[in-house]
C-alpha cells in the first residue's frame, strides 16, 4: 500500500500546473465535442441540444 501512495505523490510532482493532465484531457476533449453542438430554443419548455444524430430536450420547468 505505501508503494501505491509513494508511486502517486511521485506521479503529482511530474504536473507542469495544479491541475492534472488526464483531467486536462479530458476537459479539452469535452471542450472540443462541445463545439460540435447546436443549441435550438423550444419556446415552450426549454431547449434543444442537437448533437449529430443525438437530440437532447432540456426541461426548464
Amino acid at each position: 500500500m505505501m508503494r501505491i501512495v509513494s508511486k502517486s505523490r511521485a506521479f503529482a510532482d511530474t504536473w507542469t500546473n495544479e491541475i492534472s493532465q488526464m483531467a486536462m484531457m479530458v476537459f479539452n476533449t469535452n471542450v472540443a465535442r462541445s463545439m460540435q453542438c447546436n443549441i435550438e430554443w423550444n419556446g415552450d419548455d426549454g431547449f434543444e441540444v442537437l448533437e449529430g444524430a443525438y437530440t437532447h430536450t432540456m426541461n426548464l420547468d
